[in-house]
């Protein structure tokens, strides 16, 4: 049934809203009254001055209850015996590591020396720091609880007093001296505790004092060996290799620094092997994980090219576990030495050179390989100790063979055909990497070290820092994706109907993240992270003037990156309610579209005032555009401020729905949306019209499917003279009822409708449930008329006319 809405059958909805609005406004507003007859406790405070006879049993068990708790906190399995345990494993490592350091000459040492001692005296000295918070954290409640022990020891002693005055019977006297000597027992006990305490703080000040000292020693030995970039650091390479004795320094500079590496590995293992088990257990959970995912990828078989690409790392588990296993060591263990994470590096490069050769042509193979070897030759360069002559043998081969690999695909058209040469992004790149590799060589050769190692360690490392991204992004992608493709992620609807969809935006968000993270390991790998980030922190903090409006840079990006993510969030959720959770949900036409549009729209309006509050506008500041924006709002905006009340109204009233057919003046058709400030409502012919809402309200609207779907079908039938009326009627109501799709309630009826001039005309009026359907069903009623009038012999006359032609003598020449 259609239904016609004026602009006053929305006022009461109007005024409804409006008075909701006000109940929420004005009742925070009204005071309430607490009940002032609040129950008070029947405990005693440790201020009483004594309990009376009637009050003891419940004060005995308030206060033996709290005196349990402070014993708890005494014994050795508390937090006194963890704290003097703690004590115990500081000094002996401070002892330990003073000996190893004390029998090591730091003037000769190299930095990745210097560098080891350097973190395990700061990890020395943090250990002491929180031991000695957690400490006085201690000293601090122990002394609060021997404070209240005092006072409850001289209430109870009253109150035995006074028991005894009163002839207190011999339980109520038992209970009171019991605890009184508890009390004094444990306050005894918190006195010995805390002097124990203080002992052991006075103990570690002598070694706090030297792990200072020693700490400073080496941070000044560890800036002193450090090099600086733009300075000629060592002799020049012909020079250097004229030197007799390099052959074997060469060898001596890794038997050195692995000493160096051996004591710091036994240093750090000393205490315990729990590190090991934790990483063999990680280890068979993991491989647990990959191997499952991989049985499933090669069980669904999958047909999505996107799932294909990035789930071939599943298709040879053992390498894909080694890489992700290390990659999470790498990430999640820390205070380790140096060689602990420069091995897992070392490690690492094997798994990506085995997962590329198989993601990859086979005419990449060779180059991976080459880039592979240069990458494990830089690994060797880091722990060959920096300045040692093996450093600078190593950074020697590198640059020159890697200038020898880039020259020759380069020039042997048929490699660089293989390897994409010829496309100009590629080809700029082989530019780069070969001048890059050439300023290396050139600094390395007139004892530039430092550049030359900058360039290489960030050519290399840039190169693996990608290279382990593209493998991330391909494992996680993966991952989720295989995920989407279990029973419990089809559950959802979003991901039964719409899986093609989220794994693109999936996608794509993961492909922007890993572009974010490869453009910061470059930065990081040439050293210019710290500068770019500083650069960036001065640009942001810029400040706009317009006027004596002063804005800062950083101000208004926060601000337009809060209101994005909030839209955005807004758009996601309202996604999930439309798609998954309100078409679950038996509510009525229009609701889920109501729930959905409001908590878009809370959610935006949240995320702008949030917007707001983060970015620290001064909104005092905008009292000059307020007023001006009330007296645009109060002219040139009335239209705009119309619509969007509108739009509130027929959110909320909901006179027509998402897919309604609807009819405003002289435009109708399926509305497709309903908006804030307007609608879109698409017509018979395929256009889609946008109409502000104001129109819908104050306009005369047609609602052809309100309340349902139904629809009248009215069909004239003109039948010629003679014609029994009855048959007539007969045969249009068999044909109407002969369709499926004509409403059996109410029912087809015929009327006999006008005697015109040339016919008899009837008219077939009948109900289908299937509005959209409609214009079909009306064409085959006329399709089953005419044939069945056909075949009874009734004519369908059509109009005819007599045309009488008269013949004029032609007259020639009349004009003479």
């Amino acid at each position: 049934m259609h239904k016609i809405i004026n602009a006053g059958t929305t006022l009461n909805g109007f005024l409804k809203l409006i008075t909701l609005i006000c109940i929420f406004c004005i009742l925070p507003a009204i005071p309430v009254n607490a009940q002032d007859d609040t129950t008070k406790t029947a405990y005693p405070t440790a201020d009483t001055l004594f309990h009376d006879v009637k009050s003891v049993p419940n004060a005995y068990v308030a206060d033996k209850v709290w005196l349990d708790g402070v014993n708890r906190s005494l014994l050795p399995s508390g937090r006194f015996g963890e704290i003097e345990q703690q004590l115990a494993a500081i000094k002996q490592n401070f002892a330990s590591l003073k000996t190893a350091t004390a029998q090591t000459d730091l003037s000769k040492e190299y930095v990745e020396a210097l560098s080891e001692y350097l973190r395990l005296w700061t990890r020395q000295k943090s250990g002491m720091d929180s031991w000695n918070t957690d400490v006085s954290g201690i000293v601090t409640t122990l002394s609060a609880q021997q404070a209240g022990l005092k006072k409850k020891i001289e209430v109870w002693r009253l109150t035995d007093s006074v028991a005894v005055a009163n002839s207190a019977p011999a339980s109520i006297l038992q209970k009171i001296r019991s605890l009184k000597y508890e009390l004094v027992e444990t306050s005894g006990k918190l006195t010995s505790g805390i002097d124990r305490l203080l002992k052991s703080q006075n103990q570690l000040v002598e070694d706090y004092v030297q792990t200072e000292l020693m700490l400073s020693q080496v941070k000044d030995y560890f800036l002193l060996s450090k090099r600086e970039l733009f300075v000629q650091n060592s002799s020049t390479l012909w020079d250097f290799f004229a030197s007799s004795a390099q052959s074997r320094s060469f060898f001596t500079s890794f038997v050195n620094i692995g000493s160096v590496y051996l004591t710091a590995t036994g240093t750090f293992f000393t205490g315990g092997t729990g590190f090991l088990l934790v990483i063999v257990v990680y280890f068979l959970l993991l491989a647990g994980v990959i191997i499952a995912m991989s049985r499933f990828f090669k069980r669904i078989t999958p047909d999505d090219p996107l799932l294909q690409r990035s789930g071939m790392p599943f298709n040879f588990p053992f390498t894909t576990l080694v890489f992700i296993f290390l990659f999470s060591l790498n990430i999640v263990i820390s205070d380790v030495p140096e060689i602990f994470l420069t091995v897992i590096h070392l490690l690492m490069i094997f798994p990506i050179i085995l997962i590329f050769r198989q993601i990859s042509d086979r005419r990449y193979h060779r180059t991976i390989h080459i880039v592979g070897a240069f990458l494990v030759l830089q690994k060797l360069k880091l722990v060959s100790g920096s300045g040692s002559d093996a450093e600078r043998i190593l950074l020697t081969i590198i640059t020159a063979f890697s200038i020898g690999v880039l020259l020759w695909v380069q020039l042997n058209r048929e490699v660089a055909a293989r390897v994409d040469l010829f496309h100009r992004y590629v080809k700029l790149l082989f530019r780069t990497l070969t001048v890059l590799m050439a300023i290396a060589f050139i600094a390395n050769l007139f004892g530039y070290l430092m550049v030359s190692i900058t360039i290489v360690n960030g050519v290399l490392n840039s190169i693996n820092g990608i290279a382990v991204l593209t493998i991330l992004q391909r494992f996680i992608l993966g991952s989720i994706l295989l995920f989407l493709n279990t029973d419990t992620a089809k559950f959802s609807l979003i991901v039964r109907d719409h899986y093609d969809l989220m794994s693109k935006k999936i996608a794509g968000f993961i492909s922007v993240l890993v572009k974010i993270l490869a453009v910061s390991v470059v930065l990081r790998s040439f050293g210019m992270f710290v500068v770019t980030w500083e650069f960036l922190e001065s640009l942001l903090g810029a400040e706009i003037n317009v006027g004596d409006l002063s804005l800062k840079v950083e101000t208004i990006i926060v601000f337009f990156f809060s209101v994005w993510i909030a839209v955005k969030l807004a758009q996601f959720i309202r996604f999930i309610l439309e798609k998954d959770i309100l078409i679950r949900m038996d509510l009525d036409r229009g609701v889920p579209a109501t729930i959905s549009a409001v908590t878009f729209y809370l959610i935006s309006g949240f995320g702008i005032i949030f917007a707001v509050v983060s970015s620290g506008l001064d909104m005092n500041r905008f009292s000059l555009l307020a007023g001006a924006l009330g007296v645009g709002i109060g002219f040139g905006l009335q239209d705009i401020v119309k619509n969007f009340i509108s739009g509130i109204i027929l959110i909320f009233e909901r006179p027509i729905h998402i897919g309604d057919a609807v009819q405003v003046d002289e435009l109708s058709g399926v509305v497709r949306r309903i908006g804030i400030r307007s609608s879109v409502i698409k017509t018979w012919e395929g256009a889609e019209v946008i109409v502000p809402n104001g129109n819908l309200i104050s306009n005369r609207l047609i609602n052809w499917t309100f309340s349902d779907k139904q629809k009248r079908i009215d069909i004239p039938v003109g039948v010629a003279y003679g014609t029994r009326p009855e048959k007539v009627v007969g045969l249009l109501k068999a044909c109407a009822a002969a369709h499926e799709n004509v409403l059996e309630t109410p029912p087809p009826n015929v009327f006999m409708k006008d005697l015109a001039d040339s016919s008899i005309v009837f008219e077939l009026r009948c109900w289908t449930a299937d509005f959209d359907s409609a214009v079909i069903i009306r064409s085959d009623l006329m399709i089953a008329i005419e044939k069945t009038l056909s075949e009874n012999g009734i004519e369908i006359p059509f109009p005819q006319r007599d045309i009488n032609i008269k013949q004029v003598t032609e007259i020639k020449n009349g004009a003479e």
